[in-house]
């Protein structure tokens, strides 16, 4: 069970230390480069390749899919609620709260479950990105920009894969290999700029913004639990569940907040805490839902 556990963890914080410990020694990472390169050509190709490899649309993906959006519709109606209760500004907190971060969830799949069971990740990581690249830039804009949507890849990787799925077509070996080998960066890549991400992060209002997040971290988890409780899912779709409902807030919001002129320091501060909790609360997660 320790071993297990330890498999899915190291190589996951270890990963991010290396790109926090790269970012604190000024090693040169170009995140308007290289984050696009991941977003938008290295996890569609993942998302597609891994899709169309199943044969039959595995068990509780539906589920699970169907689980991803109810938990994030909740969860962006209860923090536009307390937001507005709070009087804080819904620019830089919205999108924060409510969409987790995916490079955590992949890797947790990708680690931690077979095949079937990274499908599942998957499929609930399509759904919070699908909602990260459209109102993850809608919300910190203040607007609905719909031709910025329609030039986000991504969003055609997860319908084509989607499609591909359903529909049982499988692409030609050589382009199935093509996209898996482009896929196969995804997953490092967005764990180092996770690191990198935090490592850039001034810390001010650390107790305030850490009690923020250890309430943000309850909400979330008890949605998750309720959600996957109220479906009724079993077995790996329960733990993928609830397991993703409970990552911290997506780095990938530092940078479309400071594109659309987002108060930055708040938002950079909340998701910095918020990642700090996972350092406790995922190894516990595990322990408590991984098989023994």
């Amino acid at each position: 069970m320790l071993i297990n556990i330890l498999d899915i963890l190291v190589p996951i914080y270890a990963t991010v230390i290396f790109g926090y410990l790269l970012g604190r020694r000024e090693f040169p990472w170009v995140s308007r480069t290289i984050v696009p390169l991941i977003l938008q050509i290295s996890l569609p190709c993942l998302i597609v390749s891994h899709f169309s490899r199943q044969k039959t649309v595995p068990e509780g993906l539906v589920e699970v899919l169907i689980s991803a959006g109810i938990i994030f519709t909740i969860l962006l109606g209860i923090f536009y609620l307390l937001l507005r209760l709070f009087k804080m500004p819904l620019r830089t907190f919205l999108g924060a709260a409510s969409l987790q971060n995916m490079s955590i969830g992949l890797a947790l799949g990708f680690l931690g479950f077979g095949n079937t069971g990274f499908a599942l990740a998957l499929g609930y990581a399509s759904v919070i990105l699908f909602a990260q690249f459209t109102l993850g830039w809608w919300i910190p804009e203040g607007r609905i920009n719909v031709k910025r949507t329609l030039s986000q890849i991504t969003i055609y990787g997860i319908i084509l894969g989607l499609l591909l799925m359903f529909v049982h077509i499988q692409p030609p070996s050589y382009i199935d290999k093509t996209l898996s080998l482009i896929g196969q960066l995804a997953i490092p890549l967005l764990l180092f700029s996770l690191g990198f991400s935090l490592a850039g992060i001034k810390i001010t209002r650390f107790p305030k913004n850490l009690v923020l997040s250890a309430i943000h971290h309850t909400i979330c988890l008890g949605i998750g639990i309720s959600t996957a409780l109220l479906m009724g899912l079993e077995n790996d779709a329960f733990v993928v569940v609830v397991l993703l409902s409970m990552l911290p807030s997506s780095t990938i919001n530092l940078l479309m907040g400071k594109e659309s002129g987002a108060d930055m320091p708040p938002m950079t501060m909340f998701i910095f805490c918020t990642n700090i909790w996972l350092v406790i609360t995922l190894p516990i997660g595990l322990v408590l839902l991984l098989p023994s």
